[in-house]
């Protein structure tokens, strides 16, 4: 009697892992227990394997152990006699994907996660991780219909049509990454900062600089909070590309104030100071980049420039 509710409480702990399973990114681990009852479980799992060395539940207990301890080539072995067993177990394409796609072998995964949404066709965190895949291996127009596909099914989320804009312009199709940005800006509600914030770097990227300075000051009149240290820096070189160097400075300098630490913030202030022939700060920069980053070319170049003309 023990012993069957002992095997009861694992069952009903397996059922509670399979469904928590369905909410993870299935990115970085997959997590079926709290930590407190884990090795336990865990353990108990390993026993049974003589019992039932054929049972799904087991097995796939089995490999998660596997997973979580680095033994991916046991996992995986694990996942596949699943598979064999169970030929449309989708938790199981799911997890030897995310082996799969650690072990950088792209078409095994994509493979793997077609079937599971063969079998799960709402599931809406297997189009994302494929399309995830898709990009890494250059293939953009299968990743923007995956991410279409994450549209139809969650229309109000902004997110998924910034992505597919971000697609479009690795694809230099501009005027479909405006559409979706058109489509962003009407679904926002609340969240109009960050679709603009976006858009402005979208256009930065695209270079339109005078179109993404207009509306980063928009953004600041909105809701300075909003701007961060890119978002400052992105003004101050939209205005540098327009020949604005006063402006530059100035939000080249509260981009540094925003994230004192980011080097490329410090180099593109430094450019402008160049601009402006004002070397005694230029060599004052540069060396705060050099006590950070002893072997930053860019900035040796700025500080013996600057001595060179100091000392003139």
């Amino acid at each position: 009697m023990k012993k069957i509710f002992t095997l009861l409480v694992v069952v009903l702990k397996l059922s509670f892992g399979i469904a928590q399973i369905q909410n993870d990114t299935f990115q970085n681990s997959i997590t079926l227990h709290d930590k407190a009852d884990e090795n336990t479980i865990l353990a108990y799992a390993i026993s049974l394997e003589k019992e039932f060395p054929t049972d799904v539940n087991t097995l796939f207990l089995r490999g998660n152990y596997f997973y979580k301890t680095g033994n991916i080539v046991e996992a995986e072995e694990c996942y596949s006699n699943i598979l064999k067993l169970d030929p449309k177990n989708v938790l199981s394409y799911i997890a030897r994907a995310t082996i799969n796609i650690q072990k950088k072998q792209f078409d095994h995964a994509i493979y793997d996660l077609s079937n599971a949404i063969k079998y799960d066709q709402k599931n809406i965190k297997i189009y994302d991780l494929r399309s995830k895949v898709y990009l890494q291996i250059g293939k953009n127009n299968e990743a923007l219909r995956d991410i279409d596909t994450k549209i139809a099914l969650q229309p109000l989320q902004i997110k998924h049509y910034l992505e597919a804009a971000n697609i479009c312009m690795k694809m230099h199709e501009n005027s479909k990454g405006e559409m979706y940005f058109t489509k962003a800006f009407t679904t926002a509600g609340m969240d109009i900062t960050i679709v603009n914030l976006a858009y402005c770097e979208y256009l930065m990227q695209l270079q339109r600089y005078e179109d993404a300075m207009f509306r980063y000051l928009d953004a600041i009149k909105i809701n300075e909070k909003a701007l961060s240290g890119i978002d400052y820096n992105n003004i101050a070189v939209a205005y540098f590309k327009l020949n604005n160097i006063l402006s530059a400075k100035k939000y080249a300098e509260i981009a540094i104030k925003k994230s004192p630490l980011n080097l490329e913030y410090k180099c593109n202030y430094i450019t402008i100071l160049v601009k402006k022939n004002e070397w005694k700060k230029v060599a004052e920069i540069s060396n705060s980049v050099l006590l950070l980053n002893k072997n930053h070319a860019n900035a040796k170049e700025f500080l013996a420039t600057a001595l060179g003309n100091l000392n003139q």
